[in-house]
């Protein structure tokens, strides 16, 4: 796989820098009309997919009441992104950037790869916050 100098993988920073951009911190936030829960804004979709992914790798599986718990959400968050961030790697073979991990993270491995792994074809909010989450990631550097 090529890697880039801009690659990461979806680790402590880049989680805070996702959570402050879904819900400014907020655990109890609900979003994208009610389908998004908690600090990471995950919809129950997602959540079953993570829960799969654990299961195949003997982790622990929480129900999707737990997207209200700040610590299984920051955890599902993360192994939301890691999914997402493989699935990519396997089609492209190269790592995403911060911002292309967050597209991943907001559009799923199956929405940003309709528009081609360019974050220009996005939805211009996923733009904005992928844009943020890449300025944060720099300044964090």
């Amino acid at each position: 796989m090529a890697t880039t100098a801009n690659a990461i993988e979806p680790d402590a920073k880049w989680l805070d820098l996702v959570e402050q951009v879904e819900s400014s911190g907020n655990a109890n936030a609900i979003g994208d009309g009610g389908k998004a829960r908690g600090a990471f804004q995950m919809w129950q979709i997602a959540w079953a997919d993570v829960s799969n992914y654990r299961r195949e790798r003997d982790l622990k599986v929480y129900p999707y009441a737990k997207a209200w718990d700040y610590h299984i959400a920051r955890l599902y968050a993360h192994d939301y992104a890691q999914l997402q961030r493989i699935r990519m790697m396997r089609k492209t073979q190269r790592d995403p950037d911060a911002a292309e991990l967050y597209a991943l993270y907001n559009l799923s491995y199956g929405g940003f790869a309709r528009r081609g792994f360019d974050l220009s074809k996005c939805p211009r909010v996923t733009r904005q916050k992928a844009g943020r989450i890449a300025k944060g990631w720099r300044a964090k550097k």
